[in-house]
């Protein structure tokens, strides 16, 4: 394995099963979670692991809690959030998981979903 190991979440969305395929070819080992069953991306062969996490859209704290305690017995190089939930549930728990990895953010800031005149938008 010459990549390094990704966890990737929202196994369920067909974007993440691409994400998925695309990391194993590219030589990583991807550990694929998700709140749904059935999951696409747990039935493709690129997922070395499969992990059920709570839905980050309706448990914030269940979710980061269970990556961390994911993160803690196997280490990842990367954390990489498959939806805009799960982004924003990592984003808020970053105290948490940047010890445990990387999570793609550059400016290492929070990100969080503002209102304004466009809409909702991240910041």
């Amino acid at each position: 394995m010459a990549g390094g190991r990704v966890l990737v979440t929202d196994a369920e969305e067909r974007s993440v099963v691409a994400a998925v395929r695309g990391l194993a070819r590219a030589g990583y080992e991807v550990t694929a979670t998700s709140s749904q069953r059935p999951a696409a991306g747990f039935w493709s062969r690129a997922a070395k692991q499969r992990l059920r996490l709570p839905d980050a859209r309706e448990d914030q704290l269940g979710f980061v809690e269970r990556l961390e305690e994911t993160l803690e017995r196997q280490r990842h190089d990367v954390l990489l959030p498959g939806t805009e939930a799960s982004m924003l549930a990592a984003s808020a728990g970053r105290e948490r998981l940047a010890r445990l990895t990387h999570d793609g953010s550059s400016r290492g800031e929070r990100h969080r979903l503002t209102e304004g005149d466009g809409g909702p938008r991240l910041d």
